[in-house]
């Protein structure tokens, strides 16, 4: 299966998740699917050490140079992101995660997706860009 054979008009068609803030200016929160999706976009963003007590949690895909990553890395990185899930995303089955560069959809940036397939019919798709220059991501999450 690959990222890239899911049309992007599919992709498009499904709801974008957007962090907001309810009536009382606290942030949502979110269950289900689309809080397992927030929390899965939050530990690939997550850089090791970031909290002390777990050194060990997170991704920090920022600090991956998207433009250098080729078949071992992107391997790698599927499997750092599966792990990851197990570790610190108890009581979830992943089935698979899927990483793959993607066309440049913007000449700004490089792009990545992820797919995620969790059992026993879920599927969370983010689409990573980093800025050429800065280095900040940008991310969409579909569920």
């Amino acid at each position: 299966m690959s990222i890239v054979d899911i049309k992007i008009n599919e992709l498009y068609n499904k709801k974008e998740i957007i962090l907001d803030v309810d009536k009382f200016n606290k942030v949502s929160t979110e269950s289900g699917i689309v809080g397992l999706a927030i929390n899965i976009r939050n530990l690939i963003l997550l850089r090791k050490k970031t909290y002390p007590t777990t050194p060990d949690m997170g991704i920090g895909i920022q600090d991956y140079k998207f433009e250098d990553l080729d078949d071992s890395l992107i391997s790698s990185l599927q499997e750092t992101i599966h792990s990851q899930i197990n570790t610190y995303i108890p009581n979830t089955e992943v089935e698979s995660v899927y990483v793959e560069k993607m066309a440049n959809r913007h000449n700004k940036y490089n792009t990545i997706g992820v797919m995620v397939l969790i059992k026993p019919v879920s599927k969370i798709v983010f689409l990573l860009d980093q800025d050429k220059v800065t280095k900040k991501i940008l991310s969409e999450i579909y569920v």
